[in-house]
């Protein structure tokens, strides 16, 4: 008997082009001057003593839908820079909220301290300005903390992945910047992938640009990645 196959790429389109059908329309209405809050973002770069670049409009609005989509309560990040991320995954994941749920996202970046402006009700922000993530994930270690999803935008290391194994679950999300080319997020994914936090999960590739264009109606591109739990996956009858 043959097997059906299915690659990791028709899965990753299709995964991109369900969660805009779930949540795009919802979102826009709840959150009508999200890009022009992103845009406007960039105001912060004057703060920045680094300038160490800040995600893609198209990387942005997968990662909130991808936040929208699983709704975690408790969120990590790693590299804040001027927060246009940050505040992505807060709109997404307090799409559904309706106050039912606080959510709260711990953030670190190593080059700067600017703060990030972020008024949502029942979102809590936490900073860790001029922080490695290995101080960060170590410092939730201490708390006994259970992340449910986590967004890297900057270089790990095995010493990161040992902590982070140890503040995740089997239905921790694991999302990936500058998943492109010779980028940081290719490296971190490989690093991930030889590492036993990447067991019974699998990767999504960031959404392509006619999935931007037909699905979010954006030109430009994606290189936000996914590691998503097989627990979360569930094939239903319609």
């Amino acid at each position: 008997m043959n097997t059906f196959d299915i690659s990791r790429e028709s899965l990753s389109r299709l995964f991109w082009m369900k969660v805009a059908e779930d949540h795009l329309r919802a979102f826009n209405i709840e959150y009508p001057d999200y890009f022009k809050k992103l845009h406007e973002m960039r105001r912060l770069i004057a703060d920045a003593e680094f300038k160490t670049g800040s995600v893609l409009t198209g990387s942005a609005i997968t990662l909130a839908m991808a936040s929208a989509h699983f709704s975690p309560a408790s969120i990590a990040e790693v590299g804040t820079f001027i927060g246009r991320s940050t505040y992505s995954m807060a709109c997404g994941s307090m799409l559904y909220s309706r106050m039912e749920q606080e959510v709260s996202l711990v953030t670190c970046d190593f080059s700067n301290d600017i703060p990030i402006p972020i008024d949502i009700a029942g979102f809590k922000l936490s900073q860790y300005p001029k922080k490695s993530s290995t101080q960060m994930f170590t410092d939730l270690v201490s708390k006994q903390v259970v992340l449910d999803f986590v967004y890297i935008d900057g270089r790990l290391d095995i010493a990161d992945l040992d902590l982070l194994s140890k503040i995740t679950s089997d239905r921790t999300v694991i999302a990936l910047d500058d998943y492109e080319g010779n980028e940081k997020g290719v490296d971190n994914a490989a690093l991930i992938q030889n590492h036993t936090i990447s067991q019974k999960r699998l990767l999504i590739y960031p959404a392509t640009r006619d999935v931007l264009y037909s699905h979010y109606d954006l030109s430009g591109y994606s290189t936000t990645a996914l590691f998503i739990p097989q627990s979360l996956l569930r094939l239903t009858r319609q």
